[in-house]
């Protein structure tokens, strides 16, 4: 795993949210698998991609600028606020 970013599978809608700059932040339930991911080391990258890709390919890569926790549904949510959203094919 890299130590700079962190990897989310979303659906198609998503993605062309999130690359229009529409949806800013992506929400996961606070589980320890999450946590470990997300904050262990703490992450500076986010790249989203649509599915389950072959080479992961398209992708959008976002810098993280702020990861907040929202108490709630079951154990709380991890909200992770993304910014400077950039579209690769690398």
């Amino acid at each position: 795993m890299n130590k700079e970013r962190v990897v989310f599978h979303i659906e198609k809608v998503y993605y062309d949210l999130i690359k229009e700059g529409f949806k800013t932040s992506e929400y996961r339930e606070f589980t320890t698998f999450w946590a470990m991911r997300i904050l262990n080391p703490p992450r500076k990258k986010a790249w989203f991609i649509s599915g389950y890709p072959k080479n992961n390919i398209p992708r959008l890569e976002a810098d993280i600028i702020g990861l907040y926790t929202h108490p709630g549904y079951g154990q709380g949510q991890i909200e992770i606020k993304i910014a400077n959203v950039k579209e690769t094919t690398i």
